[in-house]
């Protein structure tokens, strides 16, 4: 990485992040154990996951793609992820956000819709809350 960074051949920027990214990802799959939900809410966290862009997505759909009731749902799901299955969705729905501004390819507006939220300010708001920035000031610094 460092030769193509001090080579700056052109497009040497895309290339040095490409190389960094396949260093973070290796270093994600080496150390990142992966989260061992409950079987019995498994269906409904893949659920959430499929139906995250979804500004419709309850809590109520992912206990019933479990086929459990939506108390026991948010009771196993809080066990397994430690937190209340509304502050996952919502940490999946950032971190799904967070992807689609890396890319570079969609407004805030559009991130903001894709990650299943139908207000921009509400986006805006959830977003500074986990994040500690703005999405703007987020991607700003991002491409820094």
């Amino acid at each position: 990485m460092l030769a193509v960074w001090e080579e700056k051949a052109v497009g040497y920027r895309y290339e040095a992040q490409a190389i960094l990214s396949q260093i973070l990802r290796h270093c994600y799959l080496q150390n990142a154990k992966e989260e061992e939900a409950s079987p019995k809410i498994a269906r409904g966290v893949a659920y959430m996951k499929e139906h995250l862009s979804d500004p419709e997505l309850t809590v109520r759909a992912c206990a019933a793609a479990s086929y459990i009731s939506e108390v026991y749902f948010r009771r196993l799901l809080r066990e397994a992820y430690g937190c209340a299955p509304q502050a996952y969705i919502i940490q999946l729905r950032i971190a799904r956000a967070v992807g689609l501004m890396s890319g570079g390819y969609y407004s805030i507006k559009e991130v903001a819709t894709l990650s299943g939220y139908r207000d921009y300010k509400y986006f805006s708001t959830e977003f500074k809350r986990i994040k500690g920035v703005s999405p703007s000031e987020y991607l700003y610094n991002d491409r820094e």
